[in-house]
């Protein structure tokens, strides 16, 4: 028994290091399923004066909308 919290991890051989590093660059399966909206970011700053409650709801229903 290890300590408390404590794990066992094993050592990765080189396909699982470059399946790892395939995954990093983005150029796995996974990644081409990635899709990047061509929507205006949600930014909050409590700086400055936001619309973020109007820009919240707009982006809720485009998700439902999908």
């Amino acid at each position: 028994m290890g300590k408390s919290g404590a794990i066992r991890v094993r050592a990765l051989d080189a396909s699982q290091i470059g399946a790892m590093e395939t995954h990093e660059n983005r150029a796995d399966h996974v990644a081409k399923l990635r899709v990047v909206r061509n929507v205006r970011a949600l930014v909050f700053s409590p700086y400055s004066e936001s619309l973020l409650p109007d820009d919240y709801e707009q982006t809720i229903e485009d998700q439902i909308a999908v």
